[in-house]
């Protein structure tokens, strides 16, 4: 189990703001705030932040990272910036 203190040092040294979106809201719920208030702070739904909570304490706050494969995938080759 981690402490408030380990997702206080996982925040600060995380470089992704998403991650630490994530993070934060998780420090707020540990702290006693309700995962609607932490929603409505962070434009989430309530949902979304009890799902961060189970899987922080199930698995560990790693599992709150961006994954990779995410996101827009680009439409250009590699080969194509070559000139």
């Amino acid at each position: 189990m981690f402490t408030t203190h380990d997702i206080a040092k996982a925040t600060i040294s995380s470089c992704d703001k998403n991650e630490q979106m994530r993070l934060q809201a998780l420090l707020l719920v540990k702290n006693g705030l309700s995962p609607s208030k932490v929603a409505e702070d962070f434009l989430v739904y309530r949902s979304t932040i009890c799902r961060w909570v189970k899987r922080a304490e199930k698995e560990g706050l790693l599992s709150l990272k961006c994954k990779n494969g995410r996101g827009v995938k680009s439409l250009l080759k590699k080969n194509n910036f070559q000139s």
